[in-house]
Parts: C-alpha cells; structure tokens; sequence
C-alpha cells in the first residue's frame, strides 16, 4: 500500500532498517516521515495519525506446542515474550496483572524474536500481532 500511494504522490521512498522501537525513536525525533502500523495511543503526541482505518490488527498469543495454554489464566507462573514498545505485548501484560496472573515477561526486540524465542524454549508463549502471524506462515 505504501508503494502505490508513493506512485501515486510521487514520493521517494527510503526504507529505514530498525525494530519497531527504534523506529518509534526516529518517528520522535523527526527522523522519518512515516511509521506502519502504530497503534494510536499516547504516542498521538508525536505522532499524525490518518483519519482512515486501512487495516484492523489484533493481537495473538502463540504457545508452545509443549506447554498446555489454553486461555490466559494458564500463562500462570509461566514466561511470555513479548516486543519492546508493542501495545499488543503491554496490552496482554495489563491484562495479566488485573486478572493478578504471575507471569514472566521476557521482552525482545521484535515479533521475530518473540516467536524465536518460543521455539528455542527460553518462552513458553509470545505475544505478536495478526499482521506478524499472517506473513509468517
């Protein structure tokens, strides 16, 4: 979508490498002109929001095939990776501490990493979006 509305403006466009959070960083700082899938919350400070939806992201939680999660409660003294500045991630750890659910957040530089970080054990569960599990597979 970005490259057809760039055609369109007639934009150069530049991909910046870096985690969401890094990114997050330059969009602050006026480093870059364009942030993709940023939810909006208190970031609208900085931030210039589109006044359309173009794309609705919810958020998954995966488990190791090994370990028997079911529902939220049974992530229960366990360990969930979750990304650095992901609302998806701080939206499941607010979730967890009203329900008072222990849990050990593991946090990491991106959805990849959480997903890596589910496969090698060092998680039981991860937290990523619908738009990361959709080009996963």
């Amino acid at each position: 979508m970005i490259e057809e509305v760039g055609r369109a403006q007639g934009w150069e466009i530049h991909y910046v490498p870096g985690s969401f959070a890094e990114s997050l960083e330059r969009a602050r700082r006026g480093e870059v002109d364009l942030a993709t899938s940023v939810a909006f919350t208190e970031r609208a400070q900085y931030l210039d929001y589109g006044k359309e939806v173009t794309l609705t992201v919810w958020s998954i939680l995966y488990a190791n095939p090994k370990v028997p999660i079911q529902s939220v409660f049974d992530v229960r003294g366990r360990r969930v990776a979750v990304m650095k500045s992901d609302v998806n991630g701080q939206h499941f750890i607010d979730l967890c501490r009203k329900f008072e659910i222990q849990v050990d957040f593991v946090v990491v530089p991106s959805f990849e990493d959480v997903m890596l970080t589910v496969a090698a054990g060092a998680a039981d569960a991860g937290v990523t979006t619908s738009i990361f599990s959709a080009r996963a597979r």
